[in-house]
């Protein structure tokens, strides 16, 4: 037992000594880990639909020394949404591919919140969703695709609204309520 003034310390046996200095030491290792990330290291944001492929461009920080591949592409294979029993949102999955420059399928995987794909010291999370298009066949002749406006509601509620034309002078106004396939269509 030592006492500094009105502090009093007490070690026991050996972990009493060699304890402080494993703390000290792993917080030395997790700021050198954390200088290293900010300087190797590097952060992006892509919006990619389902059945999209996406590669790593729309960089939103990076370090000085970082190096963001450009020998692979991904590619959105489906997303999936899980209602709970009260018809709530549970959670959000993307079944997301890794490809070579052949398009050959290098690894596969589904991604939900915390639980991200991590490929050659990259890792894949899914952040958020939204509805931002509408694509659909019309007469099995012509794809159409309509932008989508995000509108939020008093009670937290949000729908999505957009529109077309047809013809010369006929518009349709389309609004989305959830993504269980259910939409309004206005002329």
């Amino acid at each position: 037992v030592i006492q500094q003034g009105p502090y009093i310390y007490a070690y026991k046996g050996l972990i009493g000594k060699i304890g402080p200095i494993l703390v000290h030491m792993s917080i030395i290792c997790i700021l050198t880990g954390a200088v290293f990330g900010s300087f190797s290291g590097f952060m992006l944001q892509e919006l990619v639909p389902k059945g999209e492929i996406f590669h790593l461009q729309n960089i939103i920080s990076s370090g000085p020394l970082s190096y963001i591949r450009q020998d692979f592409e991904g590619y959105v294979a489906d997303f999936k949404i899980a209602y709970n029993d009260q018809g709530m949102v549970d959670q959000f999955y993307s079944d997301i591919n890794i490809l070579d420059n052949d398009l050959k399928i290098q690894k596969e995987k589904t991604i939900f919140v915390n639980e991200p794909l991590r490929y050659s010291g990259i890792t894949f999370y899914q952040t958020d969703w939204s509805i931002v298009t509408l694509k659909f066949n019309l007469n099995k002749t012509r794809d159409i695709e309509i932008s989508l406006k995000e509108i939020s509601g008093e009670t937290n509620s949000r729908f999505w609204i957009g529109s077309f034309e047809y013809g010369e002078k006929n518009k349709l106004l389309v609004v989305l309520q959830d993504l269980t396939g259910k939409y309004l269509l206005y002329n």
